[in-house]
């Protein structure tokens, strides 16, 4: 009877600790669209390039992660599944680019009042 429930525990832990790639949630591309568009403001404010390859992680992209209330791996997980996509990583970075552009535009308005 031990023995039964020696193996049905050990079992149990296993498929429970075991997590593939699939199981990680997908960040929607909405939120994709906002943290991109946060990053893309950081880097732009401190003169950095973003590259999609980055191996560590920034300060400015650790704040956007927890903004966002994403740990690394989802990220890192997120831009592996987007980028292996795209024809929707085309669209998100669209709406970035249109984000950008109404901010610039929000702005130029300020400033000609």
């Amino acid at each position: 009877m031990n023995k039964f429930y020696y193996h049905f525990l050990l079992s149990l832990i296993i498929l429970v600790s075991c997590k593939t790639k699939n199981e990680i949630d997908i960040i929607s591309q909405d939120k994709m669209v906002k943290m991109l568009l946060d990053l893309s403001i950081i880097k732009s404010i401190n003169n950095l390039n973003y590259e999609k390859n980055q191996l560590v992680i920034s300060p400015e992209d650790f704040y956007i992660l927890q903004k966002y209330n994403i740990d690394s791996l989802k990220w890192e997980y997120n831009k592996s599944y987007y980028s292996e996509r795209p024809k929707i990583l085309t669209l998100i970075y669209a709406r970035v680019q249109d984000s950008i552009e109404k901010k610039i535009d929000s702005l130029k308005d300020l400033k000609n009042r």
